[in-house]
């Protein structure tokens, strides 16, 4: 089999210089022995920095993701600098569905692709998370907490990470590779962290140093104060006091196919090239969006500059069911469909302000626009700066309007937008006026650095 062994189970460490010579080696072997194992091998498609392995009856993918891959290849190296083989190539290995991948790929079970050595198998047609583990393959194997924590974190898999209270590192290191909680979530966070406050060269370093899977704590905190000159313990302590939610590395998240803002249906990870795994698009100025998905569930919109907040809350936008519409900064976004979903979803820029901070200027969000029609949920999305928004939302006849999912504290109905507005909170379903309209106005209960997101639900009378 190619390369050296799988990342996603555990063995006993190698020494590196006997890594890298394993690697050498199934970079040069060109993988003679596919057959024996049914991996896809009928057509090969190669570019300077891959060979694409595909059956004869693949439809999903076509020899245009070479020109994806190579982009991804020279965004990666050039950002971490990661040292590569003379002419080493990645073996992707894309098989044809999910059946074959679990009955061919001999990959770990209940996965839905992995890597060994710089190998990728994968049902997927350009999966970034294992093409970071292929790359960084060749400086050895350091433990699971920092080699998924980097895959993540790279291939903004996860826009940020949300932490409630923070374990100590040595209870997160220590845990067993089955134990995702640690590998997955402390992971990419810490890594994350490291990334945005160090940069990328001192992290190579300590990857390429900590090149042992199995390395004990102290092993590990020794390694890491010889590189940062700072202990773990206190970069530790300060990554969570920056921030509890750190961003993923937007870099090649945020070189996506270009979004349009006119509502239209467009596709998500559709591509056969892998071009639309991320969608982006820019507003020039603070903009109220509208968001609708069709048949995919996606990440809200991420700021490309790591000094915007975010546009909604850091979980997926919702369900199919759901429309949202959210106020906005100015700058630039990437959308990502979750656990690398396929499907359409649509954004519309509305030409006024519908979320504002003077009752007396609210314009109406009308509930019978495609974004909302057959849809049984929407959301407001505002900043969590402390201040009152207000929102005047038109239900048609045909609807019937619930009551929010939040607290009744910080939802009100307004009657009048006189100086003071006369709001007050309401128990059971908002009352509408004779136009069916209704005039909200939505005061977070805990100021933050993030944006609030209020749920209602409506359905069809």
């Amino acid at each position: 089999m190619c390369g050296v062994r799988r990342l996603d189970s555990k063995q006993s460490p190698l020494r590196r210089v006997t890594i890298v010579a394993a690697v050498l080696l199934g970079f040069a072997s060109g993988c003679a022995t596919d057959e024996e194992h049914h991996f896809p091998n009928d057509e090969i498609w190669e570019s300077a920095h891959f060979r694409y392995h595909t059956r004869s009856g693949e439809t999903g993918a076509c020899k245009a993701v070479l020109q994806q891959l190579e982009r991804h290849f020279e965004l990666m190296h050039a950002y971490l600098g990661f040292p590569w083989p003379r002419d080493g190539k990645v073996d992707y290995y894309k098989f044809l569905d999910l059946s074959d991948y679990q009955n061919n790929a001999e990959c770990p079970a209940q996965s839905g692709s992995c890597t060994d050595g710089s190998s990728v198998f994968s049902y997927y047609t350009l999966m970034e998370h294992e093409l970071i583990h292929a790359y960084l393959a060749p400086m050895g194997y350091p433990p699971r907490f920092f080699m998924e924590g980097a895959a993540v974190a790279l291939a903004c898999e996860q826009p940020y990470v949300t932490l409630g209270k923070v374990a100590s590192w040595r209870d997160v290191v220590a845990l067993p590779p089955s134990d995702r909680t640690g590998v997955f979530i402390e992971g990419p966070w810490f890594v994350g962290y490291l990334l945005y406050r160090y940069g990328p060269e001192l992290f190579i370093s300590l990857y390429d140093r900590l090149n042992n899977e199995l390395a004990s704590a102290d092993q590990i905190a020794a390694t890491f104060e010889l590189v940062y000159g700072e202990t773990l313990d206190d970069v530790w302590n300060a990554a969570y006091e920056y921030d509890g939610r750190v961003r993923c590395v937007t870099l090649s998240a945020c070189n996506g196919l270009p979004l349009l803002l006119d509502g239209s249906s467009q596709s998500i990870g559709m591509a056969c090239d892998g071009s639309d795994n991320t969608r982006t698009f820019q507003l020039n100025t603070e903009t109220d969006v509208v968001m609708s998905q069709v048949d995919v569930d996606y990440y809200a919109p991420v700021p490309c500059d790591r000094d915007l907040y975010f546009a909604a809350e850091g979980d997926p936008v919702g369900d199919t069911s759901h429309g949202t519409v959210a106020s906005m900064a100015p700058g630039n976004y990437f959308v990502g469909a979750e656990f690398r979903e396929s499907g359409t979803l649509g954004l519309r820029a509305l030409a006024t302000k519908a979320l504002v901070l003077n009752c007396n200027q609210v314009q109406t969000i009308e509930l019978d626009s495609p974004e909302f029609l057959g849809r049984r949920d929407m959301s407001v999305t505002i900043p969590n700066d402390g201040n009152s928004w207000f929102v005047k939302l038109h239900v048609p006849s045909n609807r019937e309007f619930w009551w929010p999912k939040a607290a009744s504290n910080e939802v009100e109905q307004c009657v009048s937008c006189a100086d003071p507005p006369d709001c007050q909170s309401f128990t059971g379903d908002p009352q509408l006026d004779p136009g069916g309209n209704v005039i909200l106005r939505l005061t977070p209960a805990a100021p933050g650095w993030d944006y609030v997101m209020y749920e209602f639900g409506f359905k069809n009378i």
